[in-house]
């Protein structure tokens, strides 16, 4: 079920920037918009590690350690995975 939650969170970072207007007009202003989609992963993951650390229940299995380190990893791929699955099925805005 995390797994689905988390490519879920790469398909809306991916629609955010296809179809917020703010958001879509600064991201296609980029040079390097892969690199700059890679570090909003990178940055989101690193929210979902920063999760487990927080004393709260949030559900989230990686454990605030080493070996929560790893999950972090797995979490990067599932989002990145997600984001880049969403970016090449949604359909573009109609221009206009």
């Amino acid at each position: 079920m995390e797994n689905i939650l988390l490519g879920l969170a790469g398909t809306v970072l991916s629609a955010i920037f296809k179809y917020w207007p703010a958001a879509e007009e600064w991201y296609n202003k980029q040079a390097n918009k892969g690199l700059l989609m890679l570090a909003f992963v990178f940055v989101l993951s690193g929210l979902y590690f920063g999760a487990s650390c927080l004393p709260l229940d949030l559900g989230v299995t990686a454990v605030c350690s080493e070996e929560g380190a790893l999950e972090v990893v797995k979490a990067f791929v599932v989002i990145l995975v997600g984001n880049q699955l969403a970016y090449l099925t949604l359909p573009n805005k109609a221009a206009g």
